[in-house]
C-alpha cells in the first residue's frame, strides 16, 4: 500500500507545481497585457481626421470584438488570450493529474475491500 500513496503524493505535488506555474504565468501575461495597454494609450496621439474617435485600448472591449485588430491593439488581444488559455489549460491538467494519481490508491483500496469480503464469506 506504500507505493500507491507515493504515487498519490507525487501526483498531488506535481499538480500543485503546475497550478502554481499557471498562477505565475497568468501574472506574467497580465503584466504583458498592461504594458501593451500602456503602449497603446501612448500611441493614441493621432492627428488625422479620425482623431475625434477614441482609440480603444481596453482588453475587455477588444476581446469581445469579432474583427482582428492590428498594431498595439493586436498585442493586447494576443496577450489577454494567452493569459486566459494558459491558465485554463494548466488548471485542467493539474486536476487531471490529481485524479489520475488517485487511481492506484482507489484501486488497491477496492481490492482490499473485496479481499475482506471474500474472507468474510469463507468463514
Amino acid at each position: 500500500m506504500l507505493r500507491p500513496v507515493r504515487i498519490l503524493i507525487a501526483g498531488w505535488s506535481c499538480a500543485a507545481l503546475l497550478a502554481g506555474s499557471a498562477v505565475i504565468s497568468r501574472s506574467y501575461w497580465e503584466n504583458k497585457t498592461a504594458s501593451a495597454e500602456a503602449e497603446c494609450k501612448a500611441d493614441d496621439s493621432d492627428t488625422s481626421e479620425w482623431s475625434e474617435f477614441p482609440f480603444v485600448c481596453d482588453r475587455h472591449l477588444l476581446g469581445s470584438d469579432d474583427g482582428r485588430p492590428s498594431g498595439p491593439q493586436r498585442r493586447i488581444v494576443e496577450a489577454h488570450q494567452a493569459a486566459n488559455s494558459w491558465q485554463t489549460d494548466a488548471i485542467l491538467a493539474a486536476l487531471l493529474l490529481v485524479m489520475l494519481s488517485a487511481v492506484p490508491v482507489a484501486w488497491y483500496f477496492l481490492l482490499d475491500r473485496i479481499k475482506e469480503l471474500a474472507n468474510a464469506f469463507r468463514k
